[in-house]
């Protein structure tokens, strides 16, 4: 949470419940000092990634990266990306909320590179079922980065959303 949670990607979502209190993206501060962490909502504030230039410029200007990147990150699982504290805020259970994504980063943060490319088409790819930590051993994951980073000493990077692996 000291990174922020920026509006850019989770748009109007409820990450945290706090009793009939809502808090969304923009809300990350207000949060963070309502649960008496003070000092990390000061650095929420200072380090926030929409704060940061190289982030604005892909997330909110639309900048593409000035080289070829391509991205390929699981999707089609559980994932938790806040709570829902019916207690105290050191409650031990509270209740997850969740959404789409990788069992570790939901499909908003996953898909939040679409502003630093310029052909999402051809430069992202969602590999259904593929879970946060093994997309680096999954088989079809490296066979799109490879062919990708092979074709690339060649001139141009393949697709990665258009290659059939077997």
């Amino acid at each position: 949470m000291a990174l922020g949670l920026q509006d850019e990607i989770y748009g109007q979502q409820v990450l945290y419940r706090k009793g009939n209190v809502a808090y969304r993206a923009s809300d990350a501060s207000r949060l963070l000092i309502d649960a008496g962490a003070a000092s990390m909502a000061c650095a929420t504030r200072f380090y926030s990634l929409g704060r940061q230039a190289w982030f604005r410029r892909g997330t909110v200007d639309q900048e593409p990266l000035p080289t070829a990147t391509r991205f390929v990150f699981g999707s089609g699982l559980p994932t938790t990306v806040g709570y829902d504290f019916s207690g105290p805020w050191r409650q031990s259970d509270p209740s997850p909320i969740q959404a789409d994504g990788d069992g570790g980063d939901s499909a908003w943060m996953n898909e939040a590179p679409s502003g630093w490319t310029g052909d999402t088409g051809c430069d992202m790819r969602a590999l259904p079922g593929v879970g946060h930590m093994d997309i680096v051993n999954d088989d079809q994951a490296l066979q799109l980065l490879a062919a990708s980073a092979h074709s690339a000493q060649k001139g141009a990077p393949a697709c990665v959303n258009t290659q059939s692996v077997p």
